[in-house]
């Protein structure tokens, strides 16, 4: 995280892509270009939680859950 930009890895069974993003407050976009496939995730960032909405390149969309690593 630079700011309010977000920037890493996506990591997945295609493979691993570069992503990139916005955070403002508690409010983040991820965008990882997967294969010529936009994937999309938007959400909440609540402590250790993060919540909210993925469309993978419009073959497939739905809620995500995740728990920070300790």
């Amino acid at each position: 995280q630079d700011g309010d930009k977000l920037s890493g890895k996506y990591k997945s069974q295609w493979g691993e892509f570069d992503c990139a993003g916005v955070v403002k407050n508690n409010d983040f976009e991820i965008i990882a270009d997967v294969g010529g496939n936009k994937f999309v995730y938007k959400g909440k960032v609540e402590g250790d939680k993060i919540s909210g909405s993925a469309d993978l390149g419009g073959q497939a969309s739905g809620p995500f859950t995740g728990v920070k690593a300790k």
